[in-house]
């Protein structure tokens, strides 16, 4: 046992809770069983820079580290505990590519609640992804918000949308354009991409979310290794901007949604770009504003039709 523990002095959560009354930081090492907890921060504002560690955790399957209280509570140290993580409400934020803990365990983000990420990794040379701030768990989303709130960020794990007829939100902050999502979303919710800054995708793969695709802000980007989901119902909004790479003979292959609308902009950025619209009329794309390659102004949809396969 640790000598902190031992001491009295590091709180081990052992199935129950951990509650912060009043705005602090908080230096020490805390300490968590296979039985798991809770911390609330109770509406305030806690930054807890020591670290989270598991402590005779033996369990294949722990129960979650859970996080509740209105508030924000910021994890700023390089966290190991083996434990599921498990965002109810509030603002969970992490300062640290290692502040969820162990990448098997993954993360939960519940409806209302919100996990900021608060890393940045560096620039390197074009495709290059060493300097990238990568985390390495599986996110899984089921209303909630990730919040992307750096650069040079990499999902590597992925993010699950879960619960039909339910879209969750990833958000990118103004003047982040390099984060990316280089695997899968997945699972059966929709995405809404929010924030003036750039998500980019890509996989090897085509996207699998089965639910609507709304772009508030900023701009999605599939890159030319995925695709958009064939089921999905696409909303650009005003100012916003779907972004598409691949088509014919690229590795994600072909682009193709089931509708499409909004007062947004498609930029097709290369001379292989493709869409395809799945609509039994021209309705619901009448208002877009559609691009072919990058600085392009844009151009209606009835003089570029020929470019774009729609099928009827």
């Amino acid at each position: 046992m640790p000598e902190d523990c031992k001491d009295g002095i590091a709180p081990v959560l052992d199935g129950g809770s951990l509650n912060f009354d009043t705005k602090q930081e908080y230096s020490s090492s805390l300490y968590v069983t296979s039985k798991g907890g809770t911390i609330d921060n109770k509406g305030e504002n806690i930054i807890l820079k020591g670290t989270i560690q598991s402590i005779a955790n033996t369990s294949e399957n722990p129960s979650p580290l859970s996080f509740e209280g209105i508030g924000l509570t910021s994890l700023q140290g390089n966290n190991s505990y083996l434990n599921p993580t498990t965002v109810k409400e509030g603002v969970l934020e992490v300062t640290n590519v290692n502040g969820l803990g162990s990448a098997k365990a993954g993360t939960r983000v519940e409806k209302g609640a919100v996990l900021r990420i608060s890393v940045s990794g560096k620039p390197t040379s074009q495709g290059s992804t060493s300097n990238d701030a990568e985390i390495n768990e599986k996110i899984t989303l089921t209303g909630g918000e990730l919040d992307l709130n750096g650069n040079y960020i990499n999902l590597r794990k992925g993010v699950v949308l879960e619960g039909k007829g339910t879209n969750s939100t990833i958000r990118v902050k103004k003047g982040s354009t390099e984060v990316f999502a280089r695997s899968t979303i997945s699972g059966d919710g929709g995405l809404i991409k929010d924030g003036e800054g750039f998500l980019r995708l890509g996989g090897g793969k085509p996207q699998t979310y089965e639910g609507e695709t709304i772009i508030e802000a900023g701009e999605l980007r599939f890159a030319e290794t995925t695709s958009t989901p064939e089921t999905t119902d696409v909303t650009v909004t005003e100012g916003a901007t779907l972004r598409l790479m691949g088509g014919p003979g690229t590795a994600g292959g072909l682009n193709t949604v089931r509708s499409i609308e909004g007062e947004g902009r498609i930029l097709l950025n290369t001379d292989k770009a493709h869409l395809s619209v799945n609509v039994s009329s021209s309705e619901k794309i009448i208002s877009l504003r559609v691009s072919f390659l990058a600085g392009l102004e844009p151009i209606p949809w009835k003089e570029r039709s020929s470019r774009m396969a729609r099928e009827v």
